[in-house]
């Protein structure tokens, strides 16, 4: 009998793939804020109007990045 303790591999892949997806997410945010979103946008994808509204929005979501990593 199985030992229900015993976490299957299939719950460990599982796993480490969300884990590799927070990774990179956290990263990607983390690093390259509002602007890049490199890996999921074209970079072109916004035009900032406000430097310094912006420049406080993109300090904010850098942090969550980093946070979340």
């Amino acid at each position: 009998m199985e030992d229900i303790r015993k976490p299957s591999a299939l719950l460990r892949t599982v796993l480490v793939i969300a884990g590799l997806v927070m990774i990179a997410l956290g990263l990607n945010v983390g690093l390259g804020g509002i602007r890049t979103l490199g890996l999921q946008v074209p970079g072109d994808f916004l035009q900032v109007t406000d430097a310094a509204v912006f420049a406080s929005q993109d300090s904010h979501v850098r942090f969550l990045g980093g946070f979340w990593l």
